[in-house]
């Protein structure tokens, strides 16, 4: 690598450490934490006076989160993802949660941070809430996206679970309450776990059988509570009174766009796309060209969007009222097979 590269590579490196903080002697002084050196050679080195050695660079890199790739390939078709699975492999259900909860402790960390959310099916934060729910959608994940094979011979059970899964799940939901946010729904928001239920209960995977109208029940109170958010354009955690504390939350409905659940975590420091592959596992990029393409894609969907939040009455109610009785339908054919049992 010439000294040119070197140069130019140390330039964007530290301006995309000076862009995380608020002045350059902070930036210092974490930079000389991070390298376990003093802080004028920390500032030597702020400065481009001192040039990073490799192992310099990749303890930054790892620290922040940051890819070299964008900086050595001028291909912006070239893009680094990291892929969840292979940095942390679930091994167990409480081993998910606790990643998510290292997630959103780290966005509660950034000043001004927002979230963009553009969803196929209900998020992991929103039914964390409710025990059963939990239970219910952790098994699929674990049949289907995490091979957990013990799961082959098991049936949908609270028994499977610690009480530690459920207290950690619930307080993903509050941390996720902090946090605003701004939805992109479609009416299909409810397939995927109606559809897994309905198969649930038809293959007797449900233990006690009744579990399967619990879950039927909490993803109806879970709408409600969803209905409720969108009408004040606030989070809440466990009623809406408590409301003041958290973020706020604008929804929108638009049935025309078809996407993987995405998410663009923004703040005026630090941006973060998460997509999801083999749901609930997800890729993440902070990637600047990836970013710039979501944001502007989040800003003209939600303008093609119907707002069903806050002052739209009529269009929120409309829509909710259509999932509630997608809900009660499944219901009613989950009693017939308890029934015919």
């Amino acid at each position: 690598m010439n000294r040119t590269l070197k140069y130019d590579l140390q330039t964007n490196l530290i301006n995309e450490i000076l862009s995380r903080f608020d002045n350059k002697q902070t930036a210092a002084d974490a930079l000389s934490e991070i390298l376990s050196i003093n802080r004028e050679a920390g500032y030597r080195r702020i400065r481009n006076v001192t040039m990073l050695s490799p192992d310099e660079v990749q303890k930054i890199c790892r620290h922040f989160g940051i890819s070299l790739d964008r900086y050595i390939h001028s291909n912006v078709g070239n893009i680094v993802f990291n892929f969840h699975p292979f940095v942390e492999p679930v091994r167990n259900f409480e081993n998910y949660i606790d990643q998510l909860l290292n997630q959103l402790r780290r966005a509660l960390q950034l000043d001004g941070a927002a979230i963009y959310y553009a969803s196929q099916e209900i998020t992991p934060f929103q039914y964390f809430y409710f025990p059963e729910l939990t239970a219910f959608k952790m098994y699929v994940y674990g049949l289907t996206a995490w091979n957990m094979d013990h799961l082959e011979e098991q049936k949908c059970s609270l028994t499977l679970f610690s009480p530690e899964v459920f207290e950690k799940a619930r307080e993903c939901t509050r941390l996720y309450a902090k946090l605003p946010s701004t939805d992109l729904w479609g009416w299909e928001i409810l397939n995927h776990s109606l559809n897994q239920i309905e198969y649930l209960a038809e293959t007797h995977r449900f233990d006690p059988p009744e579990m399967a109208l619990t879950v039927c029940d909490q993803l109806e109170v879970l709408m409600m509570r969803q209905e409720k958010m969108a009408q004040t354009g606030k989070k809440y955690f466990r009623t809406p009174l408590d409301k003041e504390k958290y973020g706020d939350f604008h929804l929108y409905y638009n049935q025309l766009v078809h996407t993987n659940n995405t998410i663009l975590l923004k703040s005026p420091t630090v941006r973060m796309l998460f997509t999801t592959f083999s749901n609930p596992n997800f890729l993440s990029t902070s990637d600047d060209h990836v970013c710039d393409y979501f944001e502007n894609w989040f800003e003209k969907t939600i303008r093609r969007s119907t707002a069903i939040s806050v002052h739209s009455e009529k269009y929120r109610s409309s829509f909710f009222n259509r999932l509630s009785r997608s809900i009660q339908h499944l219901k009613a054919k989950v009693i017939l097979m308890l029934d015919s049992r």
